[in-house]
């Protein structure tokens, strides 16, 4: 009877050590397959947050880039009008100096046409002078200036 009790402890023990074994190995098992899942799942948690964080990043981003978009396009229609401004004004500028150089042009014209004159009105003024007593008019008409005549009446008399 000792051998038969010691036979069934023996066969219970085995069977105890296989069922500890097997339960062992389940639980290694199944741990070895859920740490990995739960490690996995915190990591995708920190990789959420951090595409969060990034979309929000970009959205402050495309913000910004819009706003000085804008900003950059005002200031093109601002240096698109001053341009015109200034092409409006060089055109002027051109006219400008086109009139001041034909202007310049008739002033010579006008002047060689006095010296013309004063040429012709002083030969004119000398051949009365020669023959006789010029008027006043005619002094002042060939005097240079003010002076010349009152030096000139000054001189008659």
């Amino acid at each position: 009877m000792k051998k038969n009790v010691s036979q069934s402890i023996n066969g219970l023990l085995r069977r105890h050590s296989r069922v500890a074994l097997l339960t062992a190995s389940s639980l290694i098992l199944v741990s070895g397959a859920i740490l990995p899942a739960w490690r996995q799942v915190v990591l995708a948690d920190q990789y959420q947050d951090q595409i969060n964080a990034l979309q929000t990043e970009n959205a402050n981003n495309r913000a910004a880039l819009d706003g000085l978009e804008s900003q950059a396009e005002s200031y093109a229609d601002a240096i698109l009008k001053l341009q015109q401004q200034i092409d409006g004004l060089q055109h002027s500028i051109d006219e400008n100096m086109k009139l001041q150089a034909d202007l310049q042009r008739q002033i010579a014209e006008a002047q060689a046409e006095i010296d013309r004159q004063r040429a012709i009105l002083a030969s004119d003024v000398k051949a009365m002078y020669v023959d006789g007593n010029p008027s006043s008019l005619e002094m002042l008409a060939t005097s240079k200036n003010l002076s010349d005549f009152v030096d000139k009446q000054e001189y008659r008399s």
